[in-house]
């Protein structure tokens, strides 16, 4: 079995990252308004995104390029489902205790990943399988 520790470390620290947003997350929920705080870190998410699509699309030859309308359509769907994902994980931190919350918002993950593998037929080895597990 090939060790890849590039992705290990790159998981390790989404997973860091992740945990970061969660505690966060918690905090904001009892501190500062919702939606106030969905818009300044989708604003920076946006930010984001804008300066990589630049740096990407500047080296991306003509074939890969999508048709922009659907692009925009998929991306407003996305942002619409994962808004109202995001405000009820607030909503659920600021009346529950963290610990469930996690648990169940780890959950989520699971379900996208087996759903990505059986609709969009992705690698299911039994290392993918065993990574989707841990």
């Amino acid at each position: 079995m090939k060790l890849h520790i590039s992705g290990i470390l790159f998981a390790l620290f989404a997973a860091f990252c992740t945990s970061i947003s969660m505690t966060t997350g918690k905090l904001a929920s009892n501190q500062v308004p919702k939606l106030n705080y969905i818009f300044i870190s989708y604003t920076f998410v946006m930010i984001y995104t804008f300066f990589i699509n630049k740096f990407i699309s500047k080296n991306a030859s003509p074939n890969n390029k999508a048709d922009s309308s659907k692009v925009y359509l998929f991306g407003f769907i996305i942002g619409l489902l994962n808004f109202s994902g995001y405000y009820l994980v607030l909503k659920a931190f600021s009346v529950g205790p963290m610990s469930l919350i996690q648990a169940v918002f780890s959950n989520s993950f699971i379900i996208s990943l087996t759903v990505m593998i059986l609709f969009r037929c992705a690698d299911g080895t039994p290392d993918a399988i065993l990574s989707m597990s841990i």
